[in-house]
């Protein structure tokens, strides 16, 4: 009897497992998979029987390691940080659950009876906080390398580990002690908010201060450079209007024109009231032209919205840009760069001559690792400009459009003033 007992709390241990990883990572089990996981269950199962109660937490956390590491991500570094969340998640539930029982006055004595109630109401929690608590963006802190959050993760995993093996050591002792445990673990957790704002916040001013590095630099140069061709600019329209006088060929006049028309997209950069943002766009119209595409710079309005970090708009703007240059025809040269004030909002426009792409396949694009053109390390910068967009509660939209009985893709960013 005492098997099959252990043999069910196997099971709800592993399905919450299961339940909270792959709400971590983004992904489902698959049908395929269920044979896998059926074999994890029995060897969990195994090591409940065989393996003394102070080791169990240990291997636990081992075989864990082994499940996501084979059904949901390849990264090992990734599926260490994902377990080590997971498994904090998990225990932190219900070690909260046994206090509350506790005060119920139910017998935490070691009993069936209060395991498959705990069991139970533990794999409730667990359930909810998949559904609705965003536990993927713990994995997404991870991705960004995040030492604040591997700190705490570590602090809280070590803290469970010592729980656990006091509890196999000395249940009694457990429940002796309880309410020091979970008032620990509630400064604990107090303590590593405090932390986590006091990190955050640090790194956004990082971010910020890197942006000024990167950008401002290039302002200086922008100014430079245009200063250099004023005489030159000059001299373009005295050309012009020799040109017209002796009635040379409409072909060497657009010639002028054009040339002219290119240092007025480099003259419009320093109308930005914000030197990162003219940094950037001075950066990528250089960029551009390297790559023979010609950046046009069409710009209605100068103003971003003041709640906008200086490094959010670059990062959106970048994006943009980086993707309508890189997704453009061969031979088609001509990326068009729009910004445009309408009541409380600010759009930003990106359109570049493109084959027509069916209205599904948009959706495709802002899915993390996404590439219409596959190459590795491709396929992350629309799924981050959605990241950025949906953070001040935008819209992105894409369309195909016709301009000239050409067909174009225009991408929309639309932010609020407010």
């Amino acid at each position: 009897m005492k098997i099959l007992q252990d043999f069910i709390l196997s099971t709800m241990d592993v399905a919450m497992f299961i339940l909270l990883a792959q709400s971590a990572v983004d992904k489902v089990i698959k049908k395929k998979q269920l044979i896998q996981i059926f074999c994890f269950l029995v060897v969990t199962f195994l090591v409940s029987q065989f393996v003394p109660g102070v080791f169990s937490p240990v291997i636990n956390i081992i075989l864990m390691f082994l499940m996501v590491r084979i059904l949901f991500v390849n990264n090992i570094i990734q599926s260490i940080y994902t377990v080590l969340a997971v498994y904090v998640v998990i225990v932190s539930i219900q070690s909260l659950l046994a206090y509350l029982l506790q005060f119920l006055g139910l017998d935490m004595s070691y009993h069936f009876s209060f395991a498959i109630v705990l069991e139970t109401l533990t794999f409730i929690a667990v359930a909810l906080v998949s559904k609705f608590v965003p536990i993927n963006k713990l994995t997404r802190f991870i991705e960004k390398n995040n030492k604040v959050y591997k700190a705490i993760l570590f602090n809280g995993f070590t803290f469970v580990m010592m729980f656990l093996i006091y509890w196999r050591l000395n249940i009694t002792g457990i429940v002796e002690h309880l309410i020091m445990f979970t008032l620990s673990s509630a400064i604990m957790i107090i303590l590593n908010f405090i932390v986590i704002h006091n990190g955050l916040v640090d790194e956004y001013q990082q971010k910020e201060l890197n942006v000024y590095k990167q950008y401002l630099p290039l302002v200086e140069e922008l100014m430079m450079e245009i200063r250099s061709k004023q005489h030159a600019y000059n001299n373009q329209i005295q050309a012009i209007s020799a040109v017209m006088n002796q009635y040379e060929s409409d072909t060497n006049i657009k010639g002028y024109v054009g040339a002219l028309q290119m240092e007025e997209a480099i003259a419009s950069v320093l109308r930005w009231g914000n030197q990162i943002v003219a940094g950037l766009l001075y950066s990528k119209y250089r960029e551009a032209e390297k790559k023979g595409i010609h950046l046009i710079y069409d710009f209605k309005t100068y103003d971003i919205p003041e709640r906008i970090s200086s490094h959010d708009i670059v990062e959106m703007i970048g994006i943009l840009i980086d993707n309508a240059v890189e997704a453009s025809l061969e031979g088609q040269t001509d990326v068009i760069l729009r910004t445009k004030r309408q009541e409380k909002w600010l759009d930003i426009e990106v359109l570049n001559q493109h084959e027509f792409i069916p209205p599904h396949v948009f959706d495709q694009f802002f899915d993390r690792g996404f590439s219409t053109k596959a190459r590795k390390g491709r396929g992350f910068g629309l799924y981050n400009l959605t990241t950025i967009v949906n953070k001040y509660k935008g819209d992105l939209s894409v369309e195909n459009i016709m301009i000239e009985g050409a067909n174009h893709i225009k991408m929309t960013i639309e932010l609020s003033y407010f």
